[in-house]
């Protein structure tokens, strides 16, 4: 019965377009003429279900089919069965730093590089440097180190492959072997 109905749906869509079609044309043909003036009302077998509006879309696309069984073909920058979402934008939703995917409601941002966080709001280590946080020594501050401060005296030690290095895995300080954590992008541990 649905199959029936849906194809009988779309077979008088597919006339009523073909008519517009004609009528542009200067062409008309009695029943063209007949379906064309009557978009409000699709006739199926002895149904009558109104047609579906702009409205139906949140006016925000073309609404094809009816009220009960709306086709929403929604217009650049919408999606959404009713066209209610909007796609993110990258400005907005990833603070500029990177590029956003999916709608407004539900997205992901893929940062730039320097930038990390769920929406690129946080300045990562300059590139070839690895920030480890560790505990701060017995005395030290947890403040932010003061201009010209070492960052050993802060509790937060930046490590770079090119420092000289007593470990065997090339880095001065803290290995990961001994407890140190690296935080990657959106917070992973490599």
């Amino acid at each position: 019965m649905w199959r029936a109905v849906i194809s009988m749906q779309f077979i008088i869509l597919s006339i009523f377009l073909n008519a517009i079609v004609n009528a542009q044309e200067g062409h008309h043909s009695p029943i063209e003429t007949t379906i064309a003036s009557t978009v409000a009302t699709v006739v199926v077998g002895s149904e009558h279900e109104v047609a579906c509006t702009a409205a139906d879309c949140n006016e925000r696309g073309s609404c094809f089919g009816t009220k009960a069984m709306p086709l929403c073909l929604c217009q650049l920058g919408f999606a959404g069965v009713r066209c209610q979402d909007t796609y993110c934008d990258s400005a907005r939703d990833c603070s500029g730093r990177g590029w956003c995917m999916g709608t407004s409601s539900q997205f992901s941002c893929l940062c730039n590089l320097g930038f990390a966080g769920e929406r690129c709001e946080r300045e990562t280590a300059p590139a070839g440097q690895i920030t480890i946080a560790t505990p701060a020594p017995p005395g030290a501050s947890h403040r932010a180190p003061e201009s010209g401060a070492r960052p050993e005296q802060s509790g937060e030690q930046v490590h770079s492959p090119r420092h000289e290095s007593g470990s065997r895995n090339g880095f001065g300080g803290e290995s990961a072997e001994s407890g140190g954590q690296f935080s990657g992008h959106n917070g992973m541990m490599l």
